[in-house]
């Protein structure tokens, strides 16, 4: 079986990318541009001139916005989702305040739907901390706009940073585009500049590349080329590849993308994975070692419950319910990890699931169709990452 799967551009180049160019209102072109619903929310957003703004239910497309009207002082009401509103958003607020921001919240405090009463201050501090143990996206959200504030800014951030690849993902767009940066070991200094925004083209994405890697893995036959994938080091989840060589699946860059084939390897008796830089990954690493009877000691998992869904108490309580066994550790610096004894997961599987409004809880479930045909609840909750996920799929199963 030889498939073209075609992935989804990346959301989170695509984000990135748009607050960018969004600030030099340049019109040079995006291509290959996510068609992910909470880039096209973004893109919505940015585009619209109307006080009252919904930003959806995607957390970037929120947090990202949020520093931009802040920086442009376009005094909005932003509104979201009911989910979204879950989300952790705090801390960012904090920040913006400290950086002279005012808001008027209409529900609850430190919450949408919120009023921006006014933008950052002509008389910020040059220099602010930021608590990264949540999300680095707070980070990020600060770092896009901080070439904009007159006279720069330096960011202080804590020891521990929660999915640092997407932190240097934001670096590295920046300066792709022009930013000036000075970094020392927690702390960046952003020199005031313009953005030169110029044509880009965004690749395709590791995130959502993992759930045919463990496909593979499951099956264990065919090959599969992804146009518009690559080893290019911007996508933190690219460590997917690496991950599933040590369980058969070679990894080739091709012209204009990436294929995948299966060799025949001893599988580990146990495997490891710490997931604190890539939380996206464990919903496919999980289906993946449980479908495959593969015991495993995950880390890392303690940031799992600030997704779109709780995945880690929804994924473990349906292990649980087929007879897997976990135990799990907590540290006194709080980071959790589990062993997972995988080896006794039951393969008499329910017909439905539900998604719990998570794409990748969907897509994750989606995996048992490699055992018998399953139902899931509310299956277009990938349009949030992947809008052609059932498409590709049936090429497969």
């Amino acid at each position: 079986m030889n498939e073209e799967i075609l992935l989804p551009a990346s959301k989170s180049i695509t984000n990135r990318v748009l607050i960018i160019k969004a600030l030099t209102q340049s019109s040079a072109h995006i291509y290959n541009s996510s068609s992910a619903k909470d880039s096209l929310d973004l893109i919505r957003c940015l585009q619209s001139e109307d006080k009252l703004i919904d930003v959806g239910e995607g957390a970037t497309t929120l947090r990202f916005l949020l520093a931009y009207f802040a920086v442009t002082h376009k005094l909005k009401i932003l509104r979201c989702s009911p989910s979204l509103q879950k989300r952790p958003l705090k801390e960012l607020i904090i920040i913006l305040e400290k950086l002279g921001c005012r808001f008027s919240y209409l529900e609850n405090e430190y919450q949408l739907p919120l009023e921006i009463l006014q933008g950052i201050s002509e008389t910020y501090p040059g220099k602010i901390q930021i608590d990264t143990n949540i999300s680095s996206q707070f980070v990020s959200a600060i770092l896009l706009i901080a070439p904009y504030l007159k006279n720069g800014l330096e960011i202080e951030y804590s020891n521990s940073i929660v999915s640092e690849p997407y932190l240097k993902m934001t670096k590295n767009l920046m300066l792709e585009f022009g930013a000036k940066l000075e970094e020392a070991s927690h702390s960046i200094n952003i020199k005031p500049c313009y953005y030169q925004f110029h044509n880009f083209t965004i690749e395709s994405d590791w995130s959502n590349a993992a759930f045919f890697y463990s496909l593979m893995g499951i099956l264990k036959n065919g090959s599969y080329y992804f146009p518009d994938l690559k080893l290019s080091g911007l996508q933190g989840d690219e460590i997917t590849a690496e991950f599933y060589k040590q369980l058969g699946i070679i990894t080739r860059p091709e012209s204009g993308g990436i294929r995948i084939h299966y060799e025949p390897v001893t599988k580990p008796g146990r495997i490891e994975f710490d997931f604190t830089h890539y939380p996206d990954l464990f919903p496919p690493i999980a289906l993946f070692c449980a479908i495959t009877k593969t015991n495993a000691g995950f880390t890392g998992l303690q940031n799992l419950v600030h997704k779109e869904s709780n995945r880690l108490r929804i994924i473990s309580n349906f292990l649980v319910q087929q007879q897997v066994n976990i135990t799990e550790f907590k540290s006194n610096q709080g980071e959790l990890s589990a062993e997972f004894e995988m080896c006794k997961f039951n393969d008499q599987i329910p017909d439905t699931y539900d998604s719990h409004n998570d794409h990748r809880i969907a897509m994750s479930f989606s995996l048992l169709n490699t055992i018998r045909n399953i139902d899931i609840k509310n299956p277009d909750v990938v349009q949030k990452s992947f809008p052609g996920y059932w498409e590709q799929l049936k090429k497969i199963l």
